[in-house]
């Protein structure tokens, strides 16, 4: 099975509130429906990712990593708005943000990435 990772803070909800992005269950949805196990990632521990996730209430997923020990060869898609993360990763990568601007991602921004996974 394919496998898709998507970090917790700053894509699936907002950096400063923690308040997640309306599109964030339907992006989870979508790699589900094509057959991607979902893991969510993170720099502040599984535990606070879990937590965050459920307080959310989030779609369910597979499992929670620590966003330093996903590797090249772990993922099929990985989901980022970190540009240097994503500069060090080789699979298919999309980078939900305007590298102009710091936190530039909108809330369409994962509901138009869902649409490119239905896409495929």
């Amino acid at each position: 099975m394919k496998k898709a990772f998507i970090t917790l803070e700053g894509t699936l909800v907002h950096t400063d509130s923690y308040q997640y992005r309306p599109g964030a269950s339907y992006l989870i949805n979508a790699l589900k429906d094509r057959n991607y196990q979902v893991f969510i990632m993170t720099d502040k521990g599984v535990e606070y990712a879990r937590r965050w996730h459920e307080m959310l209430g989030l779609a369910s997923v597979h499992g929670f990593v620590l966003k330093s020990s996903v590797g090249n060869a772990d993922s099929d898609i990985v989901i980022d708005s970190d540009p240097s993360f994503m500069k060090r990763h080789t699979g298919r990568c999309i980078k939900p943000w305007n590298p102009n601007e710091e936190d530039a991602m909108d809330d369409v921004t994962l509901s138009r990435i869902a649409d490119e996974i239905y896409g495929e």
